[in-house]
């Protein structure tokens, strides 16, 4: 990790690009960068430690990071992925003390580490932004139990959940998946080899187009309609 120097107006110009602060104030946005740093991680480089004190959350600017929980056994399973625009470990700034799990820079990444005091001042001093963050966070509990009900259905509705999901926020039928098959198998709960299968068949029957990692929607109708069977 290396700390990128750049004046407060910097700082401020960056934390505009992120989405959970999009209509913040001014005043509380310089609040937050006040004491921020901007730091670039090299890919597989840790910015946060599951059991580690949550002493600052991270503005992804730049890059792509996995939340992970690792378990005893060694294995990984991956949370949920984090790409630009996005925040890491904001829940973690108010009650809970330590990280709740591992994040881990998949390829370089540059992210503003923002103080945890520095967001407990800001909430303090402006109303209508702890509101706006109680919207957040019954935004993250809204999109934790989706994932949960995603547990009790099969895979290629897990497939489809997830590619349709990534259609709809990124507005586009033609998507580029930063992550690898393994990777986006084990944050969907299947085995690689299960994966490739539902993949397959979604290509044979002419729903995607897939070529390496860009994936092509060819049917958003027959991707919704398998997204939502029951």
């Amino acid at each position: 990790m290396r700390t990128v120097e750049c004046l407060p107006a910097a700082r401020l110009l960056q934390i505009k690009r992120v989405a959970m602060f999009d209509g913040v104030s001014e005043s509380t946005l310089a609040t937050l960068v006040s004491t921020a740093v901007l730091q670039e991680f090299d890919a597989q480089e840790v910015l946060a430690q599951e059991g580690e004190d949550a002493e600052a959350c991270y503005a992804l600017i730049r890059g792509l990071v996995k939340v992970v929980h690792r378990q005893s056994s060694g294995r990984e399973h991956i949370i949920h992925m984090v790409s630009e625009g996005a925040t890491i470990g904001e829940s973690a700034m108010f009650r809970q003390k330590h990280w709740p799990s591992t994040a881990v820079a998949l390829e370089k990444s540059l992210v503003l580490r923002l103080e945890r005091k520095a967001m407990n001042d800001a909430a303090r001093q402006d109303p209508d932004f702890a509101v706006h963050l109680l919207g957040v966070f019954s935004l993250r509990l809204r999109m934790c139990v989706k994932k949960l009900s995603n547990q009790g259905i099969n895979a290629s509705q897990r497939v489809g959940r997830y590619i349709l999901h990534r259609a709809i926020i990124e507005d586009k039928t033609t998507l580029r998946l930063k992550m690898s098959r393994e990777e986006m198998a084990n944050m969907l709960g299947i085995t690689r080899e299960t994966l490739s299968r539902v993949l397959s068949r979604l290509v044979g029957e002419r729903i995607l187009s897939v070529q390496g990692r860009i994936m092509t929607v060819l049917d958003m109708e027959a991707l919704q309609n398998l997204a939502d069977q029951e």
